[in-house]
């Protein structure tokens, strides 16, 4: 992974997601007058908060699989911020996009 523009706003999207649910703006209230025009609304304002758990897994997943594929760092190191990012993603994904990026980047090269 290479220190980019998209790989940045994937590292600090759960720390953006974190502050979005601590912060709460009652996206129900938001929703709400556009349920009866469009289906999908009424479906997020039923199940948001299991599309966001799946969406902050999934991004969990995608850097737990790169740190674990990173060669530049030893297999002990991979595997542990594989674990960490699982268990402390809006916090060690972004601390790992930005130690790792660059070392990453060179030995892909």
């Amino acid at each position: 992974m290479k220190r980019s523009l998209p790989w940045a706003v994937l590292a600090l999207a759960p720390f953006a997601i974190l502050l979005f649910v601590v912060n709460d703006p009652g996206i129900e209230e938001l929703l709400v007058p556009y349920t009866a025009a469009f289906p999908i609304a009424r479906f997020m304002v039923k199940y948001w908060w299991l599309i966001l758990c799946l969406a902050v897994g999934a991004h969990a997943i995608c850097y737990a699989v790169a740190a674990l594929r990173n060669r530049a760092i030893p297999t002990g190191r991979r595997i542990l911020w594989s674990v960490s990012m699982v268990l402390g993603i809006p916090f060690m994904v972004p601390v790992y996009w930005w130690l790792h990026s660059a070392s990453s980047s060179a030995a892909d090269a």
